[in-house]
């Protein structure tokens, strides 16, 4: 059995009444960030590990990271953000070059990132590269730059952000 119905009406719409009072707030979310260290490095002319110039770890009261002439070192296990860039200036034609950060822990197995590679024509090269590493405690990082051959080729400019992030 069908049955069709039709309603044909308005509700009537009175006057708004009074906002209601607010609920209470919230628990703060987690930070994403727990520390950073910044370290700006000295011009390489030669393949070398690059010796930092500048640091800078916050919070400065943080057990995290500590830094010296060339190593930074991270304390403690976590998950890390990596951000490295700057200039390799000079190349000569058909050079090889490299430039990498060097991770290595306590059981002396390196974990080695190329972030820049170069067999160019190219004078002056600009590189800038991210990575994230979940690591163990006691690493040891450094930047190192490597030539093929005695060139006027430099690493120029060079700094590394490393953040531990908080998951």
């Amino acid at each position: 059995m069908k049955h069709d119905y039709v309603l044909d009406f308005v509700l009537p719409a009175g006057p708004t009444g009074p906002q209601g009072l607010a609920g209470p707030t919230g628990p703060t979310g987690p930070a994403a960030l727990k520390a950073l260290v910044y370290a700006e490095y000295a011009t390489a002319f030669d393949s070398e590990t690059l010796a930092i110039s500048h640091s800078t770890i916050l919070p400065s009261n943080t057990k995290i990271f500590s830094t010296n002439n060339t190593n930074i070192y991270i304390n403690e296990e976590g998950v890390y953000e990596f951000t490295i860039c700057g200039t390799i200036r000079g190349v000569e034609q058909n050079e090889d070059i490299t430039l990498k950060v060097q991770i290595q822990g306590a059981d002396h197995t390196p974990i080695d990132v190329n972030v820049a590679h170069f067999t160019s024509t190219v004078k002056d090269i600009y590189f800038a590269q991210t990575f994230i590493y979940e690591l163990q405690e006691n690493q040891t990082v450094t930047v190192v730059f490597q030539k093929s051959s005695s060139s006027n080729s430099l690493a120029h400019a060079t700094s590394l952000i490393i953040k531990q992030l908080s998951f």
